[in-house]
């Protein structure tokens, strides 16, 4: 399975959200750009505020067919049955040491590109949202719980140790879950 297609449910639901609220929002401001149109011209403001909502409507509609075009062809993850390898819907507990000599410990989620902008800092309970297709992603995903990985930054290379790998259930237990 290609991890770019991949989505967890929660991730799904919360691009679901997003897309219909995409279309209301495009359809309600349409809406409102064909009353003004049909209003008085001639006003430069008008003028300017009419070319600027056009815009945003541009903006979103390019977001929408975005994520229309990923919905088609993602495939929602079932929870993973391993628990001690890293996949896409884990919570990582890891420790990294910097090339300055500083260490951090961590709680990670793995998750797709497209659900990190709609993750909500109350689905994670204080741990960062990464995409495998991130450097610290990259170097982590497919490795088993307790070893050991680096990868490169600008400064050198970050040494770091997976010491707990689990299922996000969050990711996979969310009530609201409807597939259109």
């Amino acid at each position: 399975m290609n991890k770019e297609t991949m989505i967890t449910p929660l991730g799904h639901m919360l691009l679901t959200r997003k897309r219909d609220q995409l279309e209301k929002a495009i359809s309600e401001t349409q809406e409102g750009l064909v009353d003004l149109a049909q209003g008085d011209s001639g006003d430069g403001f008008q003028d300017g505020f009419l070319l600027e909502t056009q815009t945003n409507v541009q903006i979103m509609e390019n977001r929408l067919r975005e994520i229309k075009a990923f919905l088609r062809e993602a495939v929602v993850t079932a929870e993973p049955e391993q628990t001690d390898t890293v996949s896409l819907g884990h919570r990582i507990v890891l420790t990294l040491m910097y090339p300055s000599g500083e260490q951090e410990l961590l709680t990670v989620v793995l998750t797709t590109t497209h659900e990190l902008a709609l993750l909500e800092q109350s689905f994670l309970n204080d741990a960062i949202p990464i995409s495998p297709n991130s450097a610290l992603g990259k170097a982590i995903y497919g490795r088993e719980d307790g070893t050991e990985f680096s990868y490169e930054i600008e400064a050198g290379t970050v040494q770091g140790k997976l010491l707990q790998v689990g299922i996000w259930q969050y990711a996979f237990d969310t009530p609201e879950l409807t597939f259109a």
